[in-house]
């Protein structure tokens, strides 16, 4: 077990088998693979194995492309598990750029902004194919998953979809400065501020009792 691992395992932090699943998008959910809950990151996609157990346990891209992973050998998932990282901290970076872009009123976003995401999609495109499904004849589009390239395109489609289909106020980082975390708010009603009422909203109303028992004092 690597450290980062036994770490969350000692402190009772969810694990690829458990992962943490706050961000109401795939995306999201894949962005806050990798968080610090007490200052050290613990990243759920340290190794092609792990990759496997979370993408299973989180259900962010369908049953057969998990399944695909079983027949890559153990330097292909290494491999894979490098490009899917450097995946994930290109969308961090891109969301945040276009977070200070919305909020300094200039383009969100530029063609060379989004090339990278690109070169993934291109990567492994989209077939026709007429599948069966219990009897019924169905047109589908799918990708051929005997490469590990086409696991990334499978995540980064769903990251293509958040930058696409969801309106840049829906997605938030966590109001607690200390939190990595992101999440989708697409509901009416209050805006959520937090990723977790129960961990960074708790917190914050501890911190703001403390602050007005001081103030008071």
């Amino acid at each position: 077990m690597s450290t980062q691992s036994a770490t969350a395992a000692n402190s009772g932090l969810p694990s690829p088998a458990s992962p943490l699943l706050v961000g109401d998008h795939p995306a999201l959910d894949f962005l806050n693979s990798i968080f610090s809950p007490a200052g050290s990151p613990v990243d759920f996609l340290e190794s092609g194995n792990s990759l496997a157990i979370w993408m299973q346990a989180a259900k962010v891209v369908p049953d057969r492309v998990v399944q695909s992973l079983a027949a890559f050998s153990p330097e292909q998932k290494d491999v894979l598990v490098v490009r899917v990282r450097e995946l994930r901290e290109y969308f961090r970076a891109l969301l945040f750029k276009r977070q200070a872009a919305h909020e300094a009123g200039a383009p969100l976003l530029h063609d060379s902004d989004i090339g990278f995401m690109n070169d993934f999609l291109r990567a492994a495109p989209l077939l026709q194919q007429l599948c069966l499904d219990d009897g019924v004849v169905k047109l589908l589009a799918l990708r051929d998953l005997s490469k590990p390239v086409s696991v990334i395109a499978e995540i980064a489609s769903f990251c293509a979809d958040l930058l696409a289909n969801h309106p840049i106020d829906q997605v938030r980082k966590c109001e607690n400065h200390a939190c990595s975390l992101w999440f989708l708010d697409a509901k009416r009603g209050p805006k959520r501020r937090w990723c977790s009422m129960a961990v960074c909203g708790n917190r914050a109303k501890v911190a703001a009792h403390r602050a007005r028992l001081k103030k008071d004092a």
